[in-house]
């Protein structure tokens, strides 16, 4: 029998989740190895954190998963998107959010304005190398020194303000999450000043490049500001967006959007499916859904765009229902990486 476990994948400004409600998940699951299954992009629904989250009395415990199935302490876009989730589902505007022991505050406002308080972010912790090992590490990649400053956010982030290439940027990501400086590895952001605004590109540690890193934006406006680059408020930008930063007493806030992308049902996947013929194709599925059936996992999608067009002839159909539009696949088509691209190009962001 299978079962399922219903999801709603959302982003903020590129950096995508998968979230599940925790009373949904399977309990003999290993959970390590089921985020990263879920995670691949290839083989199951695909995003840069799997997140789960659970009621506790007056807040929500929150527990994020990298793509490689370890754990982190912090994600702000995660934050925002679960807030915009919660006020969604309940009405309330204003969450409280248990993050492996930290209380991350969310308020929603819109759903482009949607503020999370991360808690102070800290400058002197047991995870950092001393000055003198930092200083042999920037000039050993020449960067000067005095650009890279260590930053704690309940994860563990390094900044670095010299200019970069993105071919340095990669070399330099991977490169730190093997360096004996950080044994758990490390985010590192690539910040560079311009117009009075930061530029920021973020390698996660567990994940790669992503789209955007809301820890990592919190890191960067806290080293902008500590070394005097940044007064109290400063906008930071990533490839599809900015996000505010803000200066509270000791805490930074952080204001910025959460997009569905689209919901569905994880199901285990079965020895065959009900609906496979002897050659491997597929029959029309009885639902209006797309599944991938050549992964571990299959799964339904629900797309909440309304600009969606039926004209991509690739065993896909697209039937409009009142304002938003839903997608079935009729015979196999390709791998996941073909359809994850195709929902992408016909616009599925919310």
């Amino acid at each position: 029998m299978l079962q399922k476990v219903p999801f709603v994948k959302m982003h903020g400004l590129g950096n995508d989740f998968v979230i599940v409600n925790g009373c949904h998940m399977p309990k003999s699951s290993d959970i390590h190895s089921f985020a990263k299954e879920i995670s691949d992009r290839e083989l199951g629904v695909g995003c840069d954190q799997f997140i789960i989250y659970r009621q506790d009395s007056d807040k929500i415990n929150m527990t994020i998963y990298n793509q490689d199935g370890s754990g982190a302490k912090a994600c702000g876009n995660a934050s925002r998107c679960l807030t915009r989730l919660l006020f969604d589902h309940t009405g309330a505007k204003n969450i409280k959010l248990d993050v492996d022991g930290r209380v991350v505050s969310g308020k929603y406002i819109d759903k482009n304005t949607i503020k999370v308080d991360m808690g102070p972010p800290s400058f002197e912790s047991s995870w950092m190398p001393d000055s003198t090992d930092l200083c042999s590490l920037a000039e050993r990649y020449m960067i000067e020194p005095k650009e890279m400053i260590c930053v704690d956010v309940a994860n563990p982030h390094l900044v670095i303000f010299s200019k970069l290439s993105k071919k340095d940027m990669g070399m330099i990501g991977n490169d730190f999450q093997k360096c004996e400086l950080f044994p758990d590895g490390v985010n590192v952001n690539f910040a560079r000043i311009e117009d009075n605004k930061i530029n920021l590109t973020v390698w996660e540690r567990g994940t790669g490049f992503t789209y955007a890193c809301g820890s990592g934006a919190i890191a960067t406006f806290a080293a902008a500001n500590k070394l005097s680059f940044f007064g109290d408020e400063a906008e930071i930008v990533f490839k599809l967006g900015s996000l505010k930063m803000q200066k509270q007493n000791d805490s930074v806030l952080m204001s910025g959007p959460a997009s569905y992308v689209f919901t569905g049902e994880l199901l285990k996947r079965a020895a065959k499916l009900s609906n496979e013929k002897a050659d491997g194709s597929l029959k029309a599925l009885p639902v209006v859904d797309a599944r991938a059936a050549d992964s571990g996992f299959f799964f339904e999608r629900e797309l909440f765009h309304k600009d969606l067009v039926p004209t991509v002839n690739l065993g896909i159909s697209v039937r409009r229902v009142g304002s938003a539009a839903q997608i079935k696949v009729i015979e196999k088509v390709g791998s996941m990486k073909l359809k994850h691209a195709l929902f992408r190009e016909m616009g599925a962001f919310a």
